[in-house]
């Protein structure tokens, strides 16, 4: 099994008076995984994003969504980035 990071992207999301916010807050997320084979990191990369997505209410009552956009980045670690750190290693 080899290691991987991916870069993913996720945003906030507020629904005021039934329509969406037009104004977005981005956040990424760098995860460290193993897999097997490019497509299996693929997948895995998405269910984990996936998975992060939550839906609750803002302070106002209103609906306030944290949804998965995508992977942005998606890097193979090879012998230079050891287990316990990134430095080194662009993603």
């Amino acid at each position: 099994m080899e290691r991987y990071a991916a870069k993913l992207l996720f945003q906030w999301r507020v629904v005021r008076n039934g329509r969406d916010n037009v104004r977005r807050t981005c956040e990424e997320r760098t995860i460290v995984f193993k897999s097997g084979s490019p497509a299996a990191v693929i997948a895995k990369a998405r269910s984990r994003g996936r998975r992060s997505t939550f839906r609750t209410t803002n302070i106002a009552n209103e609906p306030l969504l944290f949804e998965f956009v995508g992977i942005i980045d998606l890097v193979h670690l090879g012998p230079e980035c050891d287990a316990g750190t990134l430095a080194g290693c662009a993603i």
